[in-house]
C-alpha cells in the first residue's frame, strides 16, 4: 500500500520526489508511536523506505559581496524591504517564520529573535501555526549591525505592541518581485526566496561554523539533516584536514620532524 502511494503520488506529477519523502517521515513518525503504544509489530513504512535518488532542488547562493550588491539596489526608504532581506540572509529563517515575526520576538538588549511560529497563505486565510518541526521553535542570535537597522525600522511602525506583525505581507510575492527587480539592477543573477537560507548556511559552514551550530540555527531535526543538504560545501576538506596537520608538525616539531614523518610514512 505504501509503495502504491508513493507510485501514484510520483507518477501525478504534482510533487516533488524530496516533498514525498517529507510526507512519508510524518506518516513514519505515526506508525512508529503505533508500534510503541497500540501494539503494531512492525512500521512498514521503514521496511519500503524513501523514494530513491531524489535530490533537493539545485540551490542558488550568494556571498556576502553579492548580497550587499542587491541590497545597495533597495531604496534607502524602503526599510520594510531592507530589513525583511537582511534578516533572511543573516540568520537564515524561513520566509513564513519571517512574515510571522511580533515585536514581542525581538530581543534588542540579548541581540536575539524567538522563531515560535510561521505564517501560511490557506483558501485565501492567513493562518499563524506552528513552526515545520519542534527543533524549528529555536532562538536565533543577530549580529550588532542586523539589531542597529532593525532597531531603526521599527522605530518607524506605528504606535506597536508585542503581538504586531514586523511586515505587513501575507505572502512573499512582494519579496520576489522587488528581488528579481533589484538582482537585475545589481547585475545579479536572481535566485529565490529560500535561497537566503542556502545562502546564510553555505557562509556558517565556508567560516568554518560547527556543523551541529548551523543545524540548530536553522532549525533542523539534527545534524544529518543539514548535512545531505550541505555535505557539497564540504569538498576538499580532506586535503584541507592533511594540511592542517603538516602545519601543526612543522610549527610544532620543526622541519625536520616533519620531514621524519613524512619518510617514516612513505616506508609504511
Amino acid at each position: 500500500k505504501i509503495r502504491e502511494w508513493q507510485n501514484n503520488l510520483l507518477s501525478s506529477g504534482s510533487l516533488k520526489a524530496t516533498t514525498i519523502n517529507l510526507i512519508g517521515q510524518q506518516l513514519s513518525t505515526a506508525l512508529n508511536y503505533a508500534v510503541k503504544f497500540y501494539g503494531l509489530s512492525k512500521n512498514p513504512y521503514a521496511l519500503v523506505g524513501r523514494i530513491r535518488g531524489a535530490k533537493h532542488a539545485d540551490m542558488k547562493i550568494w556571498t556576502p559581496e553579492q548580497f550587499q550588491r542587491f541590497l545597495s539596489c533597495i531604496p534607502a526608504e524602503s526599510h520594510e524591504l531592507r530589513t525583511a532581506y537582511e534578516l533572511l540572509f543573516w540568520t537564515g529563517i524561513r520566509v513564513g517564520e519571517l512574515l510571522a515575526l511580533t515585536v514581542g520576538d525581538v530581543d534588542m538588549e540579548n541581540k536575539k529573535i524567538s522563531i515560535t511560529k510561521t505564517l501560511m497563505l490557506i483558501h485565501g486565510q492567513v493562518v499563524i501555526g506552528t513552526p515545520k518541526t519542534s527543533k524549528s521553535v529555536r532562538v536565533v542570535d543577530l549580529p550588532s549591525f542586523l539589531v542597529d537597522d532593525l532597531k531603526e525600522y521599527l522605530s518607524t511602525l506605528f504606535r506597536p505592541s508585542k503581538s504586531t506583525r514586523i511586515f505587513h505581507w501575507n505572502e512573499q510575492s512582494q519579496l520576489k518581485q522587488n528581488l528579481i527587480r533589484a538582482a537585475s539592477r545589481a547585475d545579479l543573477e536572481p535566485i529565490r526566496i529560500h535561497d537566503f537560507r542556502h545562502s546564510h548556511a553555505s557562509f556558517l559552514i565556508a567560516q568554518h561554523c560547527p556543523i551541529t551550530y548551523v543545524s540548530k540555527r536553522l532549525g533542523h531535526e539534527n545534524s544529518s539533516v543539514t548535512m545531505s543538504i550541505y555535505a557539497h560545501f564540504y569538498e576538499g576538506t580532506d586535503r584541507q584536514a592533511v594540511n592542517i596537520m603538516e602545519q601543526y608538525v612543522f610549527s610544532t616539531f620543526g622541519p625536520s620532524s616533519a620531514k621524519e614523518m613524512a619518510e617514516l610514512q612513505g616506508s609504511t
